[in-house]
């Protein structure tokens, strides 16, 4: 078999009018063949008791949905032939304990909740350097400990990690300009690093990109930041003592808000802008930046 239909084995004849695969089928195992080489949209969605799937090494790409709501799978590994997962493709697969990624992957994008409340993965991920995006949602609510980002990212999504479960240290590439809106809001991370050797590194922090990570207690900034948006650090109540970076200029509205602990060992001699309520209840904040350039 090279290709699976719409509607091929659909299993529920209340559901008849579906047109996916084996959309509702009392499948629990699944073993493809070899001469297969794409898991087509919605083919396995809602196939409930599903818990194993064995994705042969020819499978290229993996289609939007296709398996939506399966929530008894258990582990999934993605092999190195895969170069493309599609919108929500195991999206709300909540019985996913285990995730990884076969050595040498060629997977280039994760779709849009991709792995969004896949709730019960309880290890960290290292993704592909093969890996350029990653789609908004992508592990919204995921369980998932922590994460390697690729080396080479250069598009991440809204709210690709809301939610998640990230602990420890995160490190952002060098190859990713922008921090979308609420990338890693409400995340467990301790530590957060942005990688840079002075000319390629993270301009931009969008709007609430961090909020509420309450864990958060050191920063180290690139050389290459110019703008943190609208409540982007917002009620990181545990941040410390940071250095902004020189070369960092717009701090806006509400960016440091809410960080009640937080103190500026070093302001960056070009800031031009500090928008209003930016750094608001900060009580311990021992030092002010040079307002002749503000």
């Amino acid at each position: 078999i090279k290709e699976l239909g719409y509607g091929a084995f659909s299993g529920s004849s209340k559901n008849s009018l579906h047109q996916y695969g084996f959309y509702f089928s009392s499948l629990e195992r699944v073993e493809l063949s070899k001469s297969l080489s794409k898991i087509e949209d919605w083919a396995f969605d809602y196939c409930r008791k599903l818990n194993y799937i064995d994705i042969p090494d020819n499978i290229i790409e993996i289609g939007e949905c296709a398996f939506f709501y399966c929530d008894a799978l258990e582990s999934i590994e993605i092999p190195d032939s895969v170069s493309k997962i599609g919108k929500n493709a195991f999206s709300s697969c909540s019985g996913i304990t285990s995730l990884s990624f076969e050595a040498g992957s060629n997977c280039t994008q994760l779709g849009d909740g991709a792995f969004y409340q896949t709730t019960g993965i309880t290890n960290s991920v290292v993704l592909p350097d093969s890996i350029t995006q990653i789609g908004g949602a992508c592990f919204y609510e995921s369980g998932i400990t922590g994460v390697k980002l690729p080396a080479n990212l250069q598009k991440l999504g809204v709210e690709a990690f809301y939610k998640s479960e990230i602990s420890g240290t995160l490190t952002i590439p060098k190859t990713l300009k922008e921090i979308p809106y609420q990338a890693f809001a409400f995340a467990k991370i301790t530590t957060l690093n942005f990688e840079t050797d002075g000319i390629n590194g993270t301009k931009t922090i969008l709007e609430s990109a961090f909020c509420y990570s309450r864990n958060m207690t050191n920063i180290n900034f690139p050389s290459t930041l110019t703008d943190i948006k609208n409540l982007a650090f917002t009620s990181c109540s545990m941040l410390s003592d940071i250095s902004l970076p020189n070369s960092l200029t717009n701090i806006e509205e509400g960016a440091f808000s809410g960080c009640t602990r937080i103190n500026i060992t070093h302001w960056p001699a070009n800031l031009t802008t500090v928008e209003r309520l930016a750094f608001k209840n900060c009580n311990n904040l021992r030092t002010l930046p040079d307002t002749t350039s503000l």
